[in-house]
């Protein structure tokens, strides 16, 4: 975020800055992305007003403190779509790491498919994580292995979904499971 006119911001701001979105992914670990924002405010030693001067919504915390996770993703695409890769495990791991990153925070996976239809920076994210799943489909779909009408915002759909199943679960008894029935759903 930059301050007014395009400056950047001052040293103080962004370290406040930082020091939320650190509050924040404490908080969303231990009570989901749910967690009370004035407790992370509390937490990242700013008021309330600070917090809401960086972050005037709860969605753009939650893009702010997944953005790691999100350039995780954005690296992993590159290598699953080099060729030294295994072309029949690109779209199961590329749908692994998906449903990773939602249930990396309990309740992300209804954040993101809430935000997926709206703008506002958690939205972006989500369409950018709906581009590079299709990225990912149309190598899989140069073998032969998926079915010509899955779309990456419907994969991007299902791997949260995955997530959101797998966060009832855990113990994880069910995951792979589940995560083998849509790969036979969307497999030629």
């Amino acid at each position: 975020m930059s301050a007014p006119a395009g400056r950047p911001l001052r040293a103080d701001a962004v370290r406040n800055r930082n020091a939320v979105v650190q509050a924040a992914r404490r908080a969303f670990v231990d009570r989901g992305v749910e967690a009370p924002l004035e407790d992370i405010a509390k937490s990242a030693g700013v008021g309330p007003g600070t917090l809401y001067r960086h972050f005037p919504t709860r969605s753009d915390l939650i893009a702010a403190a997944v953005e790691d996770h999100v350039e995780e993703l954005r690296r992993a695409v590159d290598r699953l779509n080099t060729p030294s890769y295994d072309a029949s495990d690109v779209l199961r791991d590329w749908v692994r790491l998906l449903s990773d990153y939602s249930g990396a925070y309990g309740g992300l996976a209804d954040s993101v498919l809430a935000a997926s239809s709206r703008g506002g920076s958690l939205g972006e994210i989500c369409r950018e994580l709906e581009d590079l799943t299709e990225a990912v489909l149309k190598r899989v779909r140069a073998t032969g292995r998926v079915r010509d009408d899955v779309v990456g915002e419907d994969v991007f759909v299902l791997a949260n979904a995955l997530a959101w199943a797998n966060g009832h679960d855990p113990e994880g008894v069910r995951a792979d499971y589940r995560l083998e029935i849509l790969m036979r759903g969307i497999a030629n």
